[in-house]
């Protein structure tokens, strides 16, 4: 049986919601979120897998851990010492800011800036990802890392060997982002000596 709490607290005029509960046996954590608006303002995921014994549950114990990470969250909230996400842009731009250089002696270097859309501001702890994207059907192998506070990521990978592939492709977005927000170059047929143009 999964077990949660679910909390009002208002705080400066502003109605918070608090939810925790756990995931179950499959994905052993207390999960507690915090909603303002209908927006997700802090995460806090703990695992409770110290007490899973064999196949047995301390229940009781699981109990305690949901009340009191609910407990902590709240109190937190209203002592105004929980710390807040700050809110993910609703539309994202991503550029790739060496499109002349990023490729040398079959290595890719790919340095690449997210920003809120239309505003244009440096977005952080965003995931962005590259793969070459293959005209003959093969498996594309994705690459990542993830922006800092400037906005900015850097993404280091051979590159593969694309044989007689006649429409390879450098594809560069956001992990579970919208195709909207990615960029897409159409590779040279010699792509160890060939930068892609800027779009």
């Amino acid at each position: 049986m999964k077990l949660g709490f679910n909390s009002n607290v208002e705080v400066g005029g502003v109605v918070y919601h608090v939810q925790t509960e756990d995931r179950g046996l499959n994905h052993p954590f207390v999960d507690t979120v915090v909603l303002a608006g209908g927006r997700v303002v802090h995460r806090r995921s703990a695992s409770y897998q110290d007490l899973l014994r064999g196949e047995a549950l301390d229940q009781a114990a699981l109990g305690d851990r949901v009340d009191q990470q609910h407990r902590e969250v709240v109190d937190g909230l209203r002592s105004g010492l929980l710390v807040f996400e700050e809110p993910r842009p609703s539309a994202m731009a991503v550029r790739l800011c060496n499109p002349t250089s990023w490729l040398a002696a079959g290595e890719a270097s790919l340095e690449v800036e997210v920003l809120s859309a239309p505003e244009k501001r440096p977005v952080s702890g965003v995931e962005v990802i590259a793969f070459i994207e293959r005209g003959d059907g093969a498996e594309p192998v994705t690459f990542g890392s993830q922006t800092g506070a400037d906005g900015r990521a850097l993404l280091r990978f051979r590159m593969p060997d694309l044989g007689d592939d006649e429409n390879p492709a450098l594809v560069i977005g956001l992990a579970g982002g919208a195709t909207e927000a990615s960029l897409r170059y159409r590779l040279k047929a010699k792509p160890s000596t060939e930068a892609p143009p800027v779009p």
